[in-house]
């Protein structure tokens, strides 16, 4: 099962979702969850905050979580 999920937030913010559940026929269920919020501050300068959890019992036993915070500076030419 893979979902997305794209929406907007007001005029300074999107939000996108990706998930996918994948059960083979004698394994555990291997999930991916992508998610990042991203924000327009003012004019030049933009943020966003992307979070992971992955799990796969054949590379891993736990749940893993990647986390990333960027503050970006951009101008238009």
């Amino acid at each position: 099962m893979h979902v997305l999920i794209d929406k907007e937030i007001g005029r300074w913010g999107k939000w996108d979702c990706d998930i996918l559940v994948f059960k083979n026929f004698n394994k555990p269920v291997d999930l991916v969850l992508k998610n990042l919020i991203g924000i327009k501050i003012n004019k030049f300068i933009k943020t966003s905050i992307q979070t992971r959890l992955i799990y796969e019992e054949d590379v891993s036993k736990s749940l893993q979580m990647e986390n990333l915070i960027s503050l970006g500076f951009a101008i238009r030419l």
